[in-house]
């Protein structure tokens, strides 16, 4: 089963959330503030990264001495990794984003339901899989670990995979009502020896 997601910030700090699925036939939406702890547990991991990295990789300066690590690195890493994520699970698990999990949950089960009553696609291993195809449109929402977001009740019956997509420049909100006349780009060349009267009656 396959799932199509997609992720934009506003300027007022609301995260608009788009999930589709069956061929975009079905859609969910759901908007919510984003979250000041998540930011700064991010910042806060990111920090304790590079202490980490900087403290496992001395660098030598002019004198010649190494430069010292205090603390613990490794362990302070392993904890800011694991606040970020609980409190990123806290955030998706409330207000309308957690209709979006509840939908994939369901969806999961009714998939699994039928695996469960049909032996014979049990053996097709892409039958067995849930795939969320994720497009986020901001850069610092894309650092976030999405794909630690608990999405189905039961990871070893139905596994999830969570695969990022790039962005075709700004992402538009999906709607089956938009419709836009197509645009299009030429550029011809301007030269005596070229004869563009046939390019130009097949634009028209």
């Amino acid at each position: 089963m396959m799932f199509e997601l997609q992720v934009w910030y506003y300027l007022d700090q609301s995260c608009l959330f788009l999930l589709q699925w069956q061929n975009r036939t079905q859609q969910l939406t759901a908007n919510v503030p984003y979250s000041r702890e998540v930011q700064q547990r991010y910042q806060r991991w990111q920090q304790r990264y590079l202490r980490y990295y900087e403290f496992t990789t001395p660098r030598v300066a002019e004198s010649g001495s190494l430069k010292p690590g205090t603390g613990d690195p490794a362990h302070d890493l392993m904890q800011a990794e694991q606040e970020l994520v609980r409190s990123f699970q806290a955030w998706l698990a409330e207000g309308e984003t957690r209709n979006i999990q509840q939908c994939i949950w369901e969806e999961g089960n009714r998939l699994l339901h039928q695996l469960v009553n049909n032996p014979s696609a049990l053996k097709d291993s892409s039958a067995q899989l849930i795939e969320v195809f994720l497009t986020i449109d901001a850069p610092d929402l894309a650092k976030l670990p999405w794909e630690r977001w608990e999405l189905t009740p039961n990871p070893s019956q139905l596994p999830l995979r969570i695969i990022r997509t790039a962005s075709q420049g700004r992402l538009r909100p999906y709607s089956p009502s938009y419709r836009r006349k197509p645009r299009i780009l030429v550029i011809l060349g301007e030269d005596t020896n070229l004869s563009l009267q046939a390019h130009w009656q097949a634009l028209q």
